[in-house]
């Protein structure tokens, strides 16, 4: 008899096949009736599907915030789609998928910067390696026969700007623990880290960004700068149900993390959106620069 691990692992695999045959059939039968300007598409991320990516999300995990983690055999593994892209690209090919929208991870490309440096240029791309991957992967969706959409930030701000110094840590959960004064409470903002908070974030997403577009633009037919930002934002900053944490229990901390511009939610939703008006100037930018056809830009 297999073990409960492997028993499960086999039965996911097989549910999963049989969805892949259900929704090709499905998905080739529907295309008949649409035009052709009408694109089928798949959505993917780092974060869902990249192996050998030790990021938020996987420390975030480990730490227990994660139910499935405890579940899934390997869960470390995700997908597979670092080490083995080709089979989900062919699969999604098969499907009859038009678009594959994925992403590159900012923390993998950058794995050594600072929010408070004083030199952005010392946090452009790092990892020749991976990016150089992901030049690969986005080559082999092209070969399948689909046009590449690119997200630039997916829900993974790098591990280096999103567990705050020990000290903002513990004014965090001193917050949560005060009984004081409900005004104190009211002022204390989010309690998990700066992120897109922090003065200097937009232009290091920039900085990444802009060596992005310049080495994989000439791969890619839509761009899509954030994901969900205002999910984001709301999740991480002011709940703490997603990384870093700590869960964020007090009512009015929430509230006023999701609606006092000075801090929280709003402050950074302010700063991506600084980022993104600039990534949008140097992408056109960089297509002029290089002939490259003006792909859409936008925001998921």
């Amino acid at each position: 008899m297999l073990p409960r691990s492997r028993l499960s692992e086999r039965i996911t695999v097989f549910i999963v096949l049989m969805a892949l045959i259900t929704v090709s059939g499905a998905a080739a039968d529907a295309a008949a009736d649409f035009s052709d300007d009408f694109w089928f598409g798949i959505a993917t991320a780092p974060a869902h599907q990249e192996d050998q990516l030790d990021d938020v999300w996987q420390k975030f995990a480990r730490e227990g915030h994660v139910r499935a983690w405890k579940d899934v055999p390997r869960a470390e593994e995700r997908l597979r789609a670092w080490s083995e892209p080709e089979t989900d690209i062919r699969l999604a090919a098969e499907t009859g998928v038009q678009v594959y929208r994925m992403g590159v991870d900012w923390g993998r490309l950058v794995p050594d910067c600072s929010l408070d440096t004083t030199e952005p240029d010392s946090c452009r791309i790092q990892n020749e390696a991976a990016l150089k991957h992901y030049e690969e992967i986005l080559g082999l969706v092209r070969r399948y026969g689909m046009k590449v959409m690119l997200t630039l930030f997916h829900h993974s701000f790098p591990k280096w700007g999103t567990w705050p110094e020990e000290a903002v840590a513990a004014a965090a959960k001193q917050r949560e623990r005060d009984k004081g004064d409900l005004s104190d409470r009211l002022n204390a903002g989010s309690g998990t880290g700066l992120m897109w908070q922090h003065p200097n974030a937009a232009q290091l997403f920039v900085t990444f960004g802009l060596d992005v577009v310049r080495r994989l633009g000439h791969l890619v037919d839509f761009w899509v700068i954030f994901n969900e930002p205002v999910i984001f934002t709301a999740l991480s900053h002011c709940m703490g149900m997603w990384p870093p944490g700590p869960a964020v229990t007090s009512v009015p901390v929430q509230v006023n993390c999701l609606t006092n511009p000075a801090t929280g939610s709003l402050k950074a939703q302010l700063n991506m959106v600084a980022a993104h008006r600039q990534m949008y100037v140097l992408i056109r930018q960089a297509e002029q620069e290089r002939g490259w056809p003006a792909a859409p830009v936008g925001v998921a």
